[in-house]
Protein backbone atom coordinates (compact mmCIF):
# COMPACT_ATOMS: atom_id res chain seq x y z
CA UNK A 1 0.00 0.00 0.00
CA UNK A 2 0.86 3.37 -0.77
CA UNK A 3 1.25 4.57 2.76
CA UNK A 4 3.74 1.73 4.07
CA UNK A 5 5.49 2.56 0.78
CA UNK A 6 5.86 6.08 2.18
CA UNK A 7 7.23 4.84 5.67
CA UNK A 8 9.76 2.25 3.54
CA UNK A 9 10.74 5.46 1.91
CA UNK A 10 11.05 7.37 5.37
CA UNK A 11 12.81 4.88 6.77
CA UNK A 12 15.49 4.60 4.33
CA UNK A 13 15.94 8.20 4.29
CA UNK A 14 17.07 8.01 7.61
CA UNK A 15 19.95 5.52 6.64
CA UNK A 16 20.80 7.70 3.64
CA UNK A 17 19.46 5.45 1.35
CA UNK A 18 18.06 7.21 -1.61
CA UNK A 19 17.38 4.38 -3.93
CA UNK A 20 18.74 3.63 -7.29
CA UNK A 21 19.13 5.66 -10.32
CA UNK A 22 16.86 3.92 -13.28
CA UNK A 23 18.73 6.27 -15.99
CA UNK A 24 22.58 5.38 -14.45
CA UNK A 25 21.33 1.72 -12.73
CA UNK A 26 23.44 3.05 -9.63
CA UNK A 27 22.43 4.32 -6.30
CA UNK A 28 21.28 7.56 -5.89
CA UNK A 29 23.97 8.35 -2.98
CA UNK A 30 26.75 7.14 -4.76
CA UNK A 31 25.76 9.28 -7.59
CA UNK A 32 25.61 12.44 -5.82
CA UNK A 33 28.40 11.45 -3.54
CA UNK A 34 31.07 11.67 -7.22
CA UNK A 35 29.37 14.82 -8.06
CA UNK A 36 28.92 16.93 -4.97
CA UNK A 37 33.20 17.32 -5.56
CA UNK A 38 33.02 18.95 -8.40
CA UNK A 39 30.10 21.36 -7.19
CA UNK A 40 31.87 22.42 -4.06
CA UNK A 41 35.23 23.05 -5.96
CA UNK A 42 33.89 25.16 -8.16
CA UNK A 43 32.02 27.18 -5.57
CA UNK A 44 34.59 27.46 -3.32
CA UNK A 45 37.18 28.52 -5.64
CA UNK A 46 35.02 31.25 -7.40
CA UNK A 47 33.38 32.53 -4.28
CA UNK A 48 37.48 32.89 -3.07
CA UNK A 49 38.31 34.50 -5.90
CA UNK A 50 35.49 36.83 -6.56
CA UNK A 51 36.18 37.85 -2.52
CA UNK A 52 39.62 38.13 -2.67
CA UNK A 53 38.78 40.79 -5.76
CA UNK A 54 35.32 42.40 -4.58
CA UNK A 55 36.25 43.31 -1.07
CA UNK A 56 39.74 45.58 -1.44
CA UNK A 57 38.21 46.72 -5.05
CA UNK A 58 35.07 47.97 -3.42
CA UNK A 59 37.15 49.01 -0.63
CA UNK A 60 38.80 51.39 -3.11
CA UNK A 61 36.46 53.26 -5.02
CA UNK A 62 34.73 53.79 -1.80
CA UNK A 63 37.42 55.95 -0.14
CA UNK A 64 38.53 56.99 -3.73
CA UNK A 65 37.61 60.62 -4.50
CA UNK A 66 36.45 61.65 -7.71
CA UNK A 67 33.69 60.66 -10.62
CA UNK A 68 35.28 57.51 -11.65
CA UNK A 69 33.60 56.00 -8.43
CA UNK A 70 30.24 56.42 -9.86
CA UNK A 71 31.35 55.14 -13.74
CA UNK A 72 32.62 51.31 -12.21
CA UNK A 73 29.31 51.17 -9.68
CA UNK A 74 27.44 51.43 -13.03
CA UNK A 75 29.53 49.08 -14.62
CA UNK A 76 28.85 46.49 -12.05
CA UNK A 77 25.64 47.09 -11.43
CA UNK A 78 24.77 46.69 -15.16
CA UNK A 79 26.99 43.25 -15.35
CA UNK A 80 24.90 41.86 -12.22
CA UNK A 81 21.84 41.77 -14.04
CA UNK A 82 22.94 40.03 -16.26
CA UNK A 83 22.49 36.13 -15.57
CA UNK A 84 25.04 34.03 -15.28
CA UNK A 85 23.98 31.45 -17.54
CA UNK A 86 23.54 34.14 -20.49
CA UNK A 87 28.06 35.64 -19.76
CA UNK A 88 28.41 31.45 -19.47
CA UNK A 89 26.87 30.78 -22.90
CA UNK A 90 28.93 33.75 -24.60
CA UNK A 91 32.08 32.91 -23.13
CA UNK A 92 31.62 29.57 -24.57
CA UNK A 93 30.83 31.04 -27.63
CA UNK A 94 33.84 33.13 -28.03
CA UNK A 95 36.58 31.68 -25.80
CA UNK A 96 35.91 27.64 -26.65
CA UNK A 97 34.46 27.84 -30.33
CA UNK A 98 35.80 30.77 -31.91
CA UNK A 99 39.02 31.46 -30.38
CA UNK A 100 39.91 28.11 -28.70
CA UNK A 101 41.74 28.62 -26.44
CA UNK A 102 39.58 26.67 -23.39
CA UNK A 103 38.29 23.16 -23.62
CA UNK A 104 34.19 23.79 -24.28
CA UNK A 105 32.86 21.23 -21.68
CA UNK A 106 33.95 18.20 -19.28
CA UNK A 107 36.19 18.34 -15.86
CA UNK A 108 39.03 16.52 -17.84
CA UNK A 109 39.96 14.79 -20.66
CA UNK A 110 38.20 11.42 -21.93
CA UNK A 111 40.63 8.88 -20.98
CA UNK A 112 42.78 10.69 -18.82
CA UNK A 113 42.79 9.19 -15.13
CA UNK A 114 43.93 10.72 -11.43
CA UNK A 115 46.92 8.15 -12.25
CA UNK A 116 48.40 9.78 -14.75
CA UNK A 117 50.83 12.85 -14.16
CA UNK A 118 49.12 15.82 -16.01
CA UNK A 119 45.67 14.97 -14.20
CA UNK A 120 45.96 17.95 -12.21
CA UNK A 121 47.16 20.14 -14.68
CA UNK A 122 44.06 18.74 -17.10
CA UNK A 123 41.31 19.37 -14.17
CA UNK A 124 42.70 23.03 -13.78
CA UNK A 125 42.79 24.00 -17.60
CA UNK A 126 39.09 22.73 -17.74
CA UNK A 127 38.27 24.60 -14.96
CA UNK A 128 39.69 27.76 -16.02
CA UNK A 129 36.54 28.76 -18.26
CA UNK A 130 33.78 27.71 -15.78
CA UNK A 131 35.61 29.81 -12.71
CA UNK A 132 36.01 33.14 -14.96
CA UNK A 133 32.24 32.89 -15.59
CA UNK A 134 31.21 32.42 -11.90
CA UNK A 135 33.54 35.38 -10.94
CA UNK A 136 32.36 37.76 -13.36
CA UNK A 137 28.93 36.80 -12.13
CA UNK A 138 29.80 37.09 -8.34
CA UNK A 139 32.09 39.69 -8.10
CA UNK A 140 29.74 42.12 -8.85
CA UNK A 141 27.28 41.51 -5.88
CA UNK A 142 30.27 41.37 -3.72
CA UNK A 143 31.76 44.78 -4.86
CA UNK A 144 28.35 46.70 -4.65
CA UNK A 145 28.50 45.32 -1.18
CA UNK A 146 31.43 46.28 -0.18
CA UNK A 147 31.44 49.84 -1.46
CA UNK A 148 28.28 50.54 -0.35
CA UNK A 149 29.29 49.13 3.35
CA UNK A 150 32.46 51.18 3.24
CA UNK A 151 30.57 54.40 1.68
CA UNK A 152 28.50 54.44 4.88
CA UNK A 153 31.31 53.70 7.42
CA UNK A 154 33.75 56.36 5.79
CA UNK A 155 30.98 58.62 7.36
CA UNK A 156 31.35 57.74 10.88
CA UNK A 157 32.83 60.24 13.44
CA UNK A 158 35.20 57.86 14.78
CA UNK A 159 36.44 57.60 11.35
CA UNK A 160 36.14 61.44 10.63
CA UNK A 161 38.21 61.73 14.19
CA UNK A 162 40.79 59.83 12.76
CA UNK A 163 41.26 61.94 9.52
CA UNK A 164 41.19 64.84 12.46
CA UNK A 165 44.30 63.53 14.35
CA UNK A 166 46.55 63.33 11.12
CA UNK A 167 46.54 58.85 10.61
CA UNK A 168 47.92 57.82 7.79
CA UNK A 169 45.09 57.20 5.31
CA UNK A 170 46.12 53.33 4.63
CA UNK A 171 45.39 52.89 8.01
CA UNK A 172 42.24 54.52 8.34
CA UNK A 173 41.10 52.42 5.32
CA UNK A 174 42.22 49.31 6.90
CA UNK A 175 41.51 49.38 10.35
CA UNK A 176 38.95 51.79 10.50
CA UNK A 177 36.43 51.27 7.40
CA UNK A 178 37.92 47.80 6.09
CA UNK A 179 38.07 45.95 9.54
CA UNK A 180 34.60 47.49 11.15
CA UNK A 181 32.72 46.73 7.75
CA UNK A 182 34.31 42.85 7.02
CA UNK A 183 31.56 41.24 9.97
CA UNK A 184 28.86 42.87 8.14
CA UNK A 185 30.60 42.06 4.76
CA UNK A 186 31.31 38.31 5.70
CA UNK A 187 27.86 37.66 6.74
CA UNK A 188 26.50 38.66 3.26
CA UNK A 189 29.39 36.43 1.92
CA UNK A 190 27.76 33.72 3.56
CA UNK A 191 24.05 34.23 2.02
CA UNK A 192 26.09 35.23 -1.69
CA UNK A 193 27.31 31.71 -1.18
CA UNK A 194 23.92 29.67 -1.30
CA UNK A 195 23.64 31.99 -4.81
CA UNK A 196 26.80 30.60 -5.71
CA UNK A 197 26.07 27.48 -5.45
CA UNK A 198 22.33 27.82 -7.83
CA UNK A 199 24.99 29.95 -10.43
CA UNK A 200 27.36 27.04 -10.65
CA UNK A 201 24.30 24.56 -11.60
CA UNK A 202 23.41 26.42 -14.50
CA UNK A 203 27.33 26.64 -15.87
CA UNK A 204 27.89 23.02 -15.15
CA UNK A 205 24.83 22.52 -17.54
CA UNK A 206 26.50 24.53 -20.48
CA UNK A 207 29.86 23.25 -19.85
CA UNK A 208 28.49 19.96 -19.44
CA UNK A 209 30.36 19.80 -15.76
CA UNK A 210 30.37 16.45 -13.81
CA UNK A 211 28.68 18.04 -11.00
CA UNK A 212 25.59 18.49 -8.89
CA UNK A 213 23.68 20.86 -11.73
CA UNK A 214 24.43 18.02 -14.46
CA UNK A 215 23.44 15.00 -12.64
CA UNK A 216 19.72 17.57 -12.22
CA UNK A 217 19.59 17.91 -15.73
CA UNK A 218 19.97 14.48 -16.47
CA UNK A 219 18.00 13.44 -14.07
CA UNK A 220 14.90 15.77 -15.14
CA UNK A 221 15.69 15.26 -18.80
CA UNK A 222 14.94 10.99 -18.27
CA UNK A 223 12.72 11.78 -16.00
CA UNK A 224 14.58 9.70 -13.35
CA UNK A 225 12.93 10.42 -10.39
Amino acid sequence: PVPEQFLVYLKDLLNFDLGRSFYYKLPVAELLTGCLGWTIFLSFVSIGISSGIGIPLGLFYAVRKGGKRTVWLNVFTGLNSVPVIVIAIVMQMLLSYKFDLFPSSGAYTPGISVSDPGWILDVIGHAILPLWVLVLAELPPIFILTYNTCSRTKNQPFVEMAKYLNIQEHVINYKYILKNTLPEILSKINIQFLYAISGVLFVEVVFSYPGIGTLLKTAACSRDY
